[in-house]
Parts: C-alpha cells; sequence; structure tokens
C-alpha cells in the first residue's frame, strides 16, 4: 500500500491574537494523485492549514509528513524551498517583469538550459497555451495567468502542488472552463494537490476529496457524494448546499416525521426526539392527489434555469408553527406561488441528527 503523499498528525495552531485555535488537534492523510480540496466558512482554518504545510507557519504541536519524510515536528523543521511543494497563490503572483517563459522557468535555475527549456515548452503545451513564452502577464487574461502560474508551480516537479482561492479572481463565466482546466493538469501529471476554498459547488465539482473544516477541526473528510448525501453533523448538513431539518421522533420501525415515517435506523433510544435532514431534491411536487401525497400551498417560485426552486407550507398538520420545505421541480411544468399541489417525500434517503 502507498504511502500517503500528505500526512498531517495531530496538528494545533493558534494565532495571539485569537482565542479559538485557528487548527485544532487535525489529523488527515491524502493518497498519492488526489485532488482534495478543503473546505470551511471564512475564518475556519483552511487557508492556516496549507501555510502550514507549506512552511509559512509553524505548528504548536504535531506532525506533518510529505512522502513519507517528517518535514514538521517538535524536533523536526525542513525550510519551505526544500519540501518540494508548489503553490498557486491567490492572485497568482506572477513576475510583472518578466516574460511568462521567464516565470516558468524561474524555479528551475539548477538544471542546464537545455533541460529548462524543454520543460518550459512542456508546460505551455500542459496549459494549452503553446505560443505566449515572450509575453509579459499584463498582457494575459485571468485565466491566461492562472494557468502560467500553475504551469511555474509545476514546472520543478512538486510533490504536492497547494492552491489557495485559484478561482476567486476569475470572472464568472469563465470559473466553470477553469476549474475544468485545472482538473484536466493536475490529472495528466498525477500531481497530489490541495485546494482551499470556500465556494460549495467549486469543492464538489472538483475534488477527489474533501476536507471539511470548521473552527480549525476537521468535521468530515469524504468523496463529494458522501459529503453531500451522508454527513456527518449538522453543521455540515447546513453548510453544503441546501438542507431542511425536520423534528423527528425515533420509533421501533425508524423516525417519525410531520411528513411520514422515514425508514431509517438511529442509534438513539425509542422516544428520542431528532432532527431529520431532507434535501429538496428529495421532496416531489405535482398538481394532481395521489395516494400518500400530502396537500402543500407554494409560497415561493423561483427560477434558477432548467429548474424551479419552490417554497412550500404543509396543510393540515398538527404542529404548532407552519412547516416550510424547500423542493426543486422541473421548468418545463411550473407551478404559481398559492398554487395547491401536491407533496411525495422520500424519506429513505434522509439523515437523522441527535437532537
Amino acid at each position: 500500500m502507498a504511502l500517503p503523499t500528505i500526512e498531517f498528525r495531530n496538528v494545533n495552531k493558534t494565532f495571539s491574537q485569537r482565542d479559538i485555535p485557528a487548527v485544532r488537534d487535525l489529523s488527515l492523510s491524502i493518497s498519492p494523485g488526489t485532488l482534495a480540496v478543503v473546505l470551511g466558512p471564512s475564518g475556519s482554518g483552511k487557508t492556516t492549514l496549507l501555510r502550514l504545510l507549506a512552511g509559512f507557519e509553524r505548528p504548536d504541536s504535531g506532525e506533518i509528513f510529505v512522502n513519507g519524510q517528517c518535514i514538521v515536528s517538535p524536533q523536526e523543521w525542513v525550510s519551505p524551498e526544500k519540501r518540494g511543494i508548489g503553490m498557486v497563490f491567490q492572485d497568482y503572483a506572477l513576475f510583472p517583469h518578466l516574460t511568462v517563459g521567464q516565470n516558468i522557468t524561474f524555479g528551475l535555475k539548477d538544471l542546464p538550459a537545455s533541460e529548462q527549456e524543454k520543460r518550459l515548452h512542456k508546460m505551455l503545451r500542459l496549459i494549452n497555451l503553446p505560443n505566449i513564452a515572450h509575453a509579459y502577464p499584463h498582457e494575459l487574461s485571468g485565466g491566461q495567468q492562472q494557468r502560467v502560474a500553475m504551469a511555474r508551480a509545476l514546472a520543478p516537479h512538486p510533490k504536492v502542488l497547494l492552491m489557495d482561492e485559484p478561482f476567486s479572481n476569475i470572472d464568472p463565466d469563465l470559473r466553470q472552463h477553469m476549474r475544468d482546466e485545472v482538473k484536466r493538469i493536475l490529472k495528466s501529471t498525477h500531481t497530489t494537490a490541495l485546494l482551499v476554498t470556500h465556494d460549495q459547488r467549486e469543492a464538489i465539482e472538483l475534488a477527489d476529496y474533501i476536507a471539511i473544516i470548521n473552527e480549525g477541526r476537521l468535521e468530515q473528510w469524504g468523496t463529494p457524494q458522501d459529503i453531500y448525501c451522508r454527513p456527518v453533523t449538522v453543521f455540515i448538513a447546513n453548510f453544503v448546499g441546501r438542507s431542511m431539518l425536520l423534528p423527528g421522533v425515533v420509533t421501533e420501525k425508524g423516525v417519525q416525521t410531520q411528513v411520514g415515517l422515514a425508514p431509517i435506523h438511529s442509534e438513539n433510544a425509542v422516544g428520542t426526539k431528532v432532527k431529520v435532514m431532507l434535501r429538496p431534491e428529495m421532496v416531489q411536487l405535482q398538481a394532481e392527489p395521489s395516494a400518500n401525497a400530502l396537500a402543500v400551498r407554494v409560497m415561493q417560485a423561483r427560477y434558477w434555469g432548467g429548474e424551479y426552486h419552490y417554497v412550500v407550507q404543509l396543510l393540515h398538520h398538527n404542529a404548532d408553527e407552519d412547516l416550510l420545505l424547500q423542493a426543486t421541480h422541473p421548468a418545463a411544468t411550473p407551478l404559481q406561488e398559492g398554487q395547491l399541489v401536491y407533496m411525495r417525500v422520500n424519506l429513505q434517503e434522509a439523515r437523522v441528527f441527535s437532537s
């Protein structure tokens, strides 16, 4: 079994100006060739994690390994330039007075000129910009600058590539293209990469695995499908995608909710009050009544291109407060605000959390 390319062991970091640790007892292993994304809200410790790995910050305790070599521990400190780690910064940090070619070969000065030239042209082909070696950064678009920054970071053949919010300075209409390009480049070079973002969609589309960080803690490590469909905490359920948390009670047959019985196992004792997570796509709306469908009224309708997003109110239930649910529905058969419609809920995929 291959050693993990990146490994954090019980890493802690607190800054003097903060009461809450930036990173708390964090352990994480990332396999070779994995595109890992660190996702979390602002101030959660995402960038600190990257800076600890890069060597821009020292942890208070814990160990960090790259390719099985300890680069940080209470007894060990490998300087940043000797860690074999490349980094693409948020603002790309290209040298404005150097050409694209000079930027890309900047970290190759120990190699013969012929090898530098060979790698330069290989990198330019890799980023699909073969003819810009003599251009200057100010002559390039934001997307082109990002690709050049990636080429510069990859040219020395780093063990790991780090990227901090790499798409934040790119026009929204180009971000999808650039995400696809970045993933293509990393997969074609079999590079192990760690990317930081606060954008959920970006993380889900890019990542092989996602690390959810909250207040310095690793809350979940898993595939995008794991994170979205099987969140392990209420925080993750609310932070990633749109979710609804319904009150429920554990019974012998499952969890009873206001919209039906969720036939799922709960480790809580019978009679325990819990929260049941639903996603909007678990709620199906229909204009006509049918067996086991519940009457709801459309309270809000928003067109999202290709589908509508609705907020509906459950009618004729016994709770003290109105129950509002979210649902998606094909744009081809729109529903109107105020319309009485019927709802079926797929409770097979629901998640249960302790109250």
